[in-house]
C-alpha cells in the first residue's frame, strides 16, 4: 500500500516537472534552438532514449485542428494530410526525428539557430523561401513559424533546416513542411 502511494506520487511529480519543463521551451527561439542542442546531446551520448523522450515533445496530437483553425478548411486539410502522410503516429513521429537527428549529428551539424518567422522579410535569404511565404500569406489566424537551422560550425555557411516549429498550448510543435499542400507554387 505505501509503495504504491509513494510510486503514485512520483509519477504525479513527474508529470508535474515534464509539464513545467515543456512549458519553459516556449518562451524564445533561443529556447526552441536550446532544446535541439539538448536532443542533439543525447544523441553524441548514445542517450537515445532520452533523445527520443525529448523529441516526443515536438509531437502536436492536436496538429489537424491547429492546422485547419490557422490556415483554414482547405489549406489546413491539405497541409494535415500531408503531414499524417509522413507521421502516423507519435511512435513513428519519435523514430523519423530522432533518426533525422543523428543524420545531423553525424553529418557534423552541431551548431543551431533558430528563426523566428512572423513576415517574410524575417525569413533569411538562404532559405527556401516560397512555402512560408505561402503559409504566412494564408494564415487565417496569424501564429509564428520557427525554423530550426543546424550548422558544421559558428562560422559555417554549410546547413540544414528543420521548418516549421509553431506554439501550440504554450509548447514548441514541429508541423513540418507541407509540400503536397503548396505542390502549385511557382
Amino acid at each position: 500500500m505505501i509503495f504504491n502511494r509513494v510510486l503514485n506520487l512520483l509519477v504525479v511529480f513527474s508529470l508535474f516537472l515534464v509539464c513545467f519543463a515543456e512549458v519553459s521551451f516556449a518562451q524564445t527561439p533561443e529556447d526552441l534552438a536550446l532544446h535541439v542542442e539538448q536532443i542533439m546531446q543525447c544523441i553524441k551520448n548514445n542517450q537515445i532514449p532520452m533523445a527520443k523522450a525529448q523529441v516526443a515533445r515536438f509531437y502536436a496530437p492536436e496538429h489537424r485542428e491547429f492546422l485547419k483553425e490557422t490556415f483554414g478548411d482547405e489549406l489546413g486539410s491539405a497541409y494535415s494530410r500531408d503531414f499524417q502522410e509522413r507521421v502516423l503516429s507519435l511512435a513513428n513521429f519519435v523514430e523519423l526525428m530522432t533518426k533525422r537527428f543523428q543524420q545531423e549529428v553525424n553529418g557534423g551539424y552541431a551548431y543551431t539557430k533558430c528563426f523566428k518567422i512572423d513576415k517574410p522579410a524575417d525569413i533569411p535569404i538562404w532559405v527556401e523561401r516560397r512555402q512560408q511565404i505561402f503559409l504566412l500569406q494564408n494564415m487565417k489566424k496569424p501564429v509564428s513559424l520557427y525554423e530550426i537551422m543546424l550548422y558544421t560550425s559558428r562560422d559555417s555557411d554549410s546547413c540544414r533546416p528543420i521548418a516549421n516549429f509553431v506554439i501550440i498550448k504554450g509548447s514548441f510543435k514541429l508541423i513540418g513542411q507541407p509540400s503536397g499542400a503548396t505542390c502549385g507554387l511557382n
